[in-house]
């Protein structure tokens, strides 16, 4: 059952009826005790609330699909830096919604992608007294609003992390030379571990466990934690602490390994493979 709309989501649900959307849910930091906003913690956790400058206020929804998320203007409108960043990070979400600005009188819309350069556009107002408004909300949801420099992939996430594959196994076998088997190993156990960051499993206090290179690194924060396969040395510590937390039989990559090598010969020999592969 959604839990009653404070004043501020009231203004918002009442001006989105003008466009044509029938209600909105509630994503503002204080509410957190709806059903309908599990699929939203991802923006709700107390961490990416701090981390973030500026995260949606709500979002409509058509059949359970994000169609718009929201911010309301009265709270300032972002700055466009601000902006691109949080189109960037909704589009990471992996829907096909739009980044709306509630504005007395006309809502803008910015697309989501996450290729950065399409992101830098000017918004498209749309005003209440628009004949295109009472519809408005049908067409985004239905996919014939055409609105410049929204992805047009049927799963941009998943092409963009296919991408990413597909450039790391092509420098492993032909520049590296490794057989599929490593290559599966290597690019798994990096696509693994980013798994284990995204969850909230591990985080930058566990440092000095999984990989004290990266701990002892240049890069501050979180990227400390997404460098912890950026060389040999940081690969193998990563490798080790993977196979002694994990099962590592699930992505062999030295073969002579066992479940009763030596911490200092495992370290060894991940470290020689990472740097037979090469940069």
């Amino acid at each position: 059952m959604s839990a009653p709309l404070s004043t501020d989501d009231q203004r918002l649900a009442d001006a989105l009826r003008s466009y044509g959307c029938p209600g909105i849910v509630s994503l503002r930091t204080k509410r957190t005790e709806s059903p309908d906003q599990i699929p939203y913690l991802d923006l709700l956790a107390p961490r990416v609330r701090q981390a973030a400058e500026r995260l949606p206020d709500a979002v409509a929804e058509f059949q359970g699909r994000p169609v718009m998320y929201l911010l309301d203007a009265a709270a300032g409108e972002p700055a466009p830096a601000v902006r691109i960043d949080l189109q960037q990070r909704l589009a990471n979400r992996g829907d096909h919604g739009v980044l709306v600005v509630v504005r007395p009188g006309d809502l803008v819309l910015y697309p989501l992608n996450l290729d950065r350069s399409q992101l830098n556009a000017q918004g498209v107002s749309i005003a209440v007294t628009d004949e295109r408004a009472p519809l408005l909300f049908q067409s985004v949801a239905t996919g014939d609003w055409d609105l410049p420099g929204q992805s047009s992939s049927a799963d941009p996430v998943f092409e963009e992390i296919k991408k990413l594959l597909q450039r790391a196994v092509q420098d492993l076998v032909i520049t590296a030379k490794l057989s599929g088997l490593d290559v599966l190993s290597m690019t798994g156990r990096a696509l693994f571990f980013r798994f284990l960051i995204d969850r909230s499993i591990v985080d930058a206090s566990m440092l000095d466990d999984i990989c004290p290179a990266a701990a002892k690194g240049a890069e501050t924060g979180e990227w400390k934690l997404k460098a912890v396969f950026s060389d040999a040395e940081r690969a193998a510590q990563t490798s080790k602490w993977l196979d002694e937390t994990f099962n590592g039989d699930l992505l062999p990559l030295v073969q002579s390994l066992t479940p009763t090598t030596p911490a200092p010969a495992r370290l060894r020999a991940y470290r020689e493979a990472y740097t037979n592969a090469g940069q």
